[in-house]
């Protein structure tokens, strides 16, 4: 793992991908759904528990071909690879979102609106137009902005579910998610105690 990841993919932690691998126990791979040249769409399962997952690599045309964006995402219940899908009204409707959300709320108004900027401009250019996985559209906006902002606070997420306007209060949604917790650990590895000196 630590040789594939300095040859092709150096940006990323090694000491994250051995944690998830840990956690997941790795993957076996159930399908190649789309292959390309320099983009791959798959479904794979864990092998430490049930859950199944999708996932997708972009590489530069390059030798040796690093990694420019992977991603894997469980499949919730009730969600299908399907609802991953976006088109371009639903781009639209994030980018309005996006923009309406900085102007009102981000911390330096003169960013937000060069942010805003930048991310119409790109989208006028068409920098969007071929992007249809909503994991891969919200990454691309992030790295938009942030390239803008050089803030590492600032993200987009996107969920191929509806999520609820207040707390869930309960359910089958919140056993899973506790389970994903405890399995992470809350995202701990280890706690402890450490000696105060003397002094």
């Amino acid at each position: 793992m630590e040789a594939y990841i300095q040859k092709f993919d150096p940006v990323r932690p090694i000491d994250n991908q051995v944690n998830f691998r840990n956690q997941t126990g790795g993957f076996d791979l159930l399908s190649i759904d789309k292959s390309e040249r320099t983009h791959i769409e798959f479904r794979v399962k864990e092998k430490a528990g049930p859950t199944t997952a999708i996932g997708r690599l972009d590489v530069k045309d390059a030798d040796p071909a690093e990694v420019v964006s992977f991603g894997i995402r469980a499949l919730p219940p009730g969600v299908t690879e399907a609802d991953f899908k976006i088109e371009a009204a639903e781009r639209q409707r994030a980018i309005d979102g996006t923009a309406a959300m900085l102007n009102e709320f981000y911390v330096f108004p003169e960013t937000a609106k060069k942010m805003e900027a930048a991310i119409r401009a790109r989208q006028k250019a068409g920098a969007y137009d071929s992007i249809t996985n909503g994991d891969a559209f919200a990454e691309k906006l992030t790295a938009d902005l942030r390239e803008i902002s050089h803030d590492k606070h600032l993200g987009v997420s996107f969920s191929p579910a509806v999520l609820p306007k207040s707390p869930p209060s309960g359910g089958a949604d919140d056993a899973a998610m506790r389970r994903q917790v405890e399995r992470a650990n809350c995202g701990f590895e280890k706690a402890e105690r450490l000696r105060t000196s003397d002094t």
